[in-house]
């Protein structure tokens, strides 16, 4: 393989464990550590695939995968994370969707409205 078919490999292994894990795992540090370890395994085993054998430095490749694979997974977990907290009403609406079903963006509008005393 030439190194444009490998960034893309290592890549994919990184961010199709890290989408696979986010969707059903809800808790974002443990998805991520999750996924993270996912990666650490896959590396090493694309590496014995390509060159049918272990790599001599196989632990490395263990230790920097999991790196790599966490730091792909918190930018792959940011959408997830952004969905839930909006359904779970901890984040507000944006302005050009207050009059649209979004709970918590018509209850922060009421309260800005002047009380009649």
């Amino acid at each position: 393989m030439d190194d444009t078919e490998v960034v893309m490999l290592l890549i994919l292994i990184g961010v199709i464990p890290s989408w696979l894990v986010h969707i059903y795992i809800k808790n974002y540090i443990k998805a991520v550590l999750l996924s993270g370890s996912i990666c650490a395994f896959l590396y090493p085993v694309a590496s014995w695939i390509e060159l049918g054998y272990l790599d001599p430095i196989w632990l490395f490749g263990l230790i920097s995968g999991f790196f790599w694979g966490c730091a792909i997974s918190l930018f792959v977990g940011i959408p997830f994370w952004y969905v839930r907290m909006k359904r779970e009403k901890h984040l507000p609406c944006p302005d050009k969707f207050q009059n649209s079903t979004c709970e918590l963006g018509e209850k922060e509008s009421e309260d800005k409205k002047p009380k009649d005393e």
